[in-house]
């Protein structure tokens, strides 16, 4: 089997994407993020279902304590009230008598100050009494138009309850319909197609390069570049950019130049070879289902789709002896690696 290190660039992002929607999904590949969107469509329509059952019992529970609330009102709280206000009354004449005996001064202010608090106490339970009703009357209206809304329309309620839910399966949706999942179906597609590849090969994913100085490629500085697949084996080095656009911005070309991308990558991976003393020749491949527009700077890169790539590498002329496979991959591992 090939050897092979790091991770298409464009899936991980899709996993970055995921953890950010909902951190409790894992994804392996791009099937198992459908099968997270699905298992979490058949757990939302059972729960609706159960939340929709759950809302008509708050709302009868809510329509009980109103009427608890209000039979309270109508029934408890008015002889509290009565018995209240005759405390009071029993304390006002206290109050007053306090106030009317007669002492020398320092009994006198001791006389009022008890009639005062004798007073304030009968006063605060009546207070507290209708401080109560009032609760009591809030509480009934309250959770009678709750339990009237409810009643009203359930599953519409249900369904604010579960949006939090509904809106992660939207956002997984659309990230797996976005051009980002389109572009990792073709990383993905091109990195099984390259695990057919014989133990003699090495497959690097999201390679990054980075030279020292800036170099030039058609005019233009260039000092680093991604890569998304750098393969090494018997037939040489190659350097590999998937492209899995629509048709609309393929036949358009509403896009990067991929030959310039690929090429870039190129001179400077040849350059980093050249430099350390390795075999430096290097191929660049394009590998896309679409028609690509053309490029003035693609005379150096093949394009094919992606099921004739493992076919291309392995029928290339022998370029390099197995030491020199195990040495440029050691350079590549040690100095770049993949992601």
């Amino acid at each position: 089997m090939v050897k092979s290190l790091g991770v298409c660039s464009s899936f991980r992002a899709i996993q970055d994407r995921v953890r950010k929607i909902d951190s409790r999904v894992r994804v392996t590949d791009l099937e198992s993020l459908e099968a997270a969107i699905q298992q979490k469509r058949d757990w939302l329509t059972k729960q609706r279902a159960v939340v929709s059952e759950q809302v008509r019992k708050e709302a009868a529970d809510l329509m009980q304590e109103s009427l608890r609330a209000s039979l309270a009102v109508q029934q408890d709280q008015p002889p509290r009230l009565e018995a209240a206000k005759a405390k009071a009354v029993v304390a006002a004449v206290q109050a007053a008598d306090l106030r009317g005996r007669k002492a020398r001064f320092p009994m006198k202010v001791i006389n009022f100050i008890r009639a005062f608090l004798r007073s304030r106490s009968g006063k605060r339970g009546v207070l507290l009494v209708e401080a109560e009703t009032r609760s009591l009357e809030r509480t009934a209206s309250k959770h009678r138009e709750m339990a009237l809304r409810l009643q009203a329309d359930p599953v519409m309620e249900a369904e604010r309850r579960l949006k939090g839910h509904a809106d992660v399966i939207r956002d997984l949706e659309a990230l797996s319909a976005s051009p980002e999942a389109r572009g990792a179906a073709g990383e993905l597609a091109v990195a099984a197609e390259l695990r057919g590849l014989s133990n003699d090969f090495w497959v690097f994913h999201d390679v990054r390069l980075r030279a020292e100085t800036f170099l030039r490629f058609d005019g233009k500085p260039v000092q680093s570049a991604q890569v998304d697949h750098l393969v090494i084996g018997p037939t040489g080095v190659f350097l590999i950019e998937t492209k899995s656009w629509s048709r609309k911005s393929a036949s358009g070309g509403q896009y990067f130049d991929p030959y310039e991308q690929v090429g870039r990558a190129g001179l400077l991976c040849h350059c980093l070879l050249k430099d350390g003393g390795l075999p430096n020749r290097v191929r660049t491949v394009i590998v896309s289902h679409q028609r690509i527009r053309g490029s003035r700077v693609q005379s150096y890169t093949e394009h094919m789709a992606p099921d004739r790539l493992a076919g291309y590498l392995r029928t290339r002329q022998a370029a390099l002896s197995p030491s020199e496979v195990e040495r440029v991959a050691a350079f590549i591992k040690e100095r770049f690696g993949a992601s």
